[in-house]
């Protein structure tokens, strides 16, 4: 390996955790302040990433106990698995008949790639033609 190339394997890797650095911090940031005192949150000068006053599970008490959090998560969990039930039930008839439709050019590979281009209604590529 050339010293280029390892300079190059080096900078993606830097590149890569520093994204990756940036992606999980928010994350990070709720898991600290979950165990926070509300006082601590609050006070400008204390220490972000630590616990002046120690760990609490006051946060979670006050989630779980004072709000409807529990029904809210069983909400969007029912939506969730109704979304997914309506576009199963729309978009696998839909699959079906399109893979049984044959294409202009009947070759298998021709087919698979050009299959967005004639699917489109003819309309749609005449609209930017307009004046």
């Amino acid at each position: 390996m050339s010293a280029r190339e390892k300079a190059a394997k080096a900078g993606h890797r830097t590149l890569i955790t520093l994204f990756s650095l940036f992606a999980a911090f928010p994350f990070a940031w709720m898991l600290i302040t979950t165990f926070k005192k509300t006082n601590d949150l609050l006070n400008p000068n204390s220490f972000p990433f630590g616990y002046p006053k120690g760990p609490t599970l006051e946060n979670l008490r006050v989630l779980f106990e004072e709000t409807l959090f529990v029904r809210w998560i069983g909400n969007t969990l029912f939506v969730g698995v109704i979304v997914v039930i309506i576009t199963l039930l729309l978009a696998v008839p839909a699959g079906y008949a399109l893979a049984r439709l044959s294409a202009p050019s009947a070759s298998s590979s021709a087919s698979a790639s050009s299959s967005p281009t004639w699917c489109r209604p003819p309309s749609s590529s005449s609209r930017s033609r307009r004046w």
